[in-house]
């Protein structure tokens, strides 16, 4: 029994846009026709590109007669992972059935037959293809038998895996900014045609991408809408001059919109001495909770003109050290929802704040802390520090210079800079000549 009579087999496939996996430049699927002369069976290649649908159909319209007949689909990836994806057969007339590659039967429910399959393609692989066997069968007495021309839709359709856009650690990140660059922006879009891309994902699997444009402007994306770039757990010295002096000396501009940092457990130095950093976008979206050591932070940012950090969850911070030494341009610090509980390190945490001149530490629980030396050293302009009972020195064992130079500083009961008590023995709510003190209560 033939039911192609003379293996003629016309495959028109109209279009197809085929996503099985994940790349960095969209791309249009190919698509080539051949007839394998060994076995007789009809060939359906595509070549699969990643472009950003999520499905691909086709049509396949087979002679009329009764019999069966192989056809091969060869799915060819040059992605590295061809994720799970299902393969949908509609369009189907009663009595066909369908033989899958395992060698199983399926006939049609509702015209329609489907199953799952899965690909992955080894990451030192360039290419692999997945080959699909089907063979559609007609029994004799259906009833489309005689009939010109059967058409059966074939359809692939994506099972987006979630893949983390997760960046690379902050070191590794900071030397790969081009040192002309002015200003970083971390985005969702796709870069554009022709653009020099760099993979700065941890994974090293495209999720995150970064090019420069004009020369100054560089895009740190996920390109694909609505996703958002984790920053790696280590992003210590991501954008400071500390660690690679050629890179952020002239970065004026920051956008971290698109920055996810929950996972972020280290912001040592992050922003450390970025001497020319104006402006850092989207730090009231800082998810901080997991964040252990905040040294440095910001040391240094010397023309910051704004610093919103009220939101940060600081509840597992245990270094504090340096963290405002040198923003001396901001005229607002606020801090009073800092949970210090389990810090234990805060020396020169606020040196040199020179455009500040009230200071509130009222949320301050000291009670841990072991280092508060030079904590508020080289601000004579500091004339008030509010602070509670819960600010307490009862663990330090290093105070020295805590105090030195706040020449302005009055405690709340009118107690003035004493330049013989530099340490922490005055660093508590001012109870006047008996018990002075520098700080006020709220």
């Amino acid at each position: 029994m033939t039911f192609f009579k003379d293996k003629r087999i016309l495959l028109l496939c109209i279009l197809l846009i085929a996503l099985v996996g994940f790349s960095l430049v969209p791309t249009l699927s190919k698509y080539s026709y051949a007839m394998n002369k060994n076995t007789g069976a009809t060939v359906a290649k595509w070549e699969v590109y990643l472009d950003t649908s999520d499905n691909t159909s086709d049509e396949i319209s087979l002679v009329s007669g009764n019999g069966s007949q192989t056809y091969i689909l060869e799915l060819t990836s040059t992605s590295e992972t061809i994720a799970t994806y299902s393969i949908v057969l509609s369009n189907l007339p009663d009595g066909l059935k369908v033989k899958l590659d395992d060698g199983t039967y399926k006939t049609p429910i509702d015209s329609e037959i489907s199953w799952i399959d899965v690909g992955y393609i080894n990451a030192n692989a360039t290419e692999r293809t997945i080959i699909h066997r089907l063979t559609f069968e007609v029994p004799l007495d259906s009833d489309m038998v005689g009939l010109n021309e059967i058409n059966v839709d074939v359809t692939f359709v994506q099972k987006r895996p979630e893949i983390s856009a997760k960046m690379i650690n902050g070191k590794a990140f900071n030397e790969l900014i081009p040192p002309d660059t002015t200003e970083i922006y971390f985005v969702d879009t796709p870069a554009p045609a022709g653009a020099e891309v760099i993979d700065v994902s941890d994974s090293s699997n495209g999720s995150v991408v970064m090019w420069q444009e004009d020369n100054e402007v560089l895009y740190v994306s996920s390109q694909v809408p609505g996703k958002v770039i984790y920053g790696n757990e280590d992003s210590s010295y991501m954008f400071s001059t500390y660690y690679y002096q050629d890179s952020s000396e002239v970065i004026n501009l920051i956008d971290l919109e698109n920055f996810d940092t929950s996972k972020i457990t280290n912001m040592e130095y992050m922003f450390g001495s970025s001497f020319n950093l104006e402006n850092i976008g989207g730090l009231e979206h800082f998810d901080t909770s997991h964040v252990t050591t905040m040294e440095g932070m910001f040391e240094e940012n010397n023309v910051l003109n704004s610093l919103v950090v009220s939101s940060f969850d600081t509840s597992n911070v245990t270094n504090m050290s340096r963290m405002f030494l040198g923003v001396n341009e901001i005229t607002e610090l606020d801090v009073t929802n800092f949970d210090t509980s389990h810090v234990t390190n805060m020396s020169e945490m606020f040196v040199n704040l020179m455009a500040i001149y009230e200071l509130d530490l009222s949320s301050f629980d000291t009670s841990n802390v072991t280092d508060m030396s030079r904590m508020f050293a080289e601000n004579n302009n500091f004339e008030t520090i509010y602070a509670s009972d819960n600010f307490v020195v009862s663990s330090v064992t290093n105070s020295e210079d805590m105090f030195l130079y706040c020449e302005s500083l009055v405690g709340g009961q009118n107690t003035t800079f004493d330049g013989s008590h530099l340490d922490a023995s005055y660093a508590h709510i001012d109870g006047g000549p008996t018990n002075p003190g520098y700080f006020s209560r709220k």
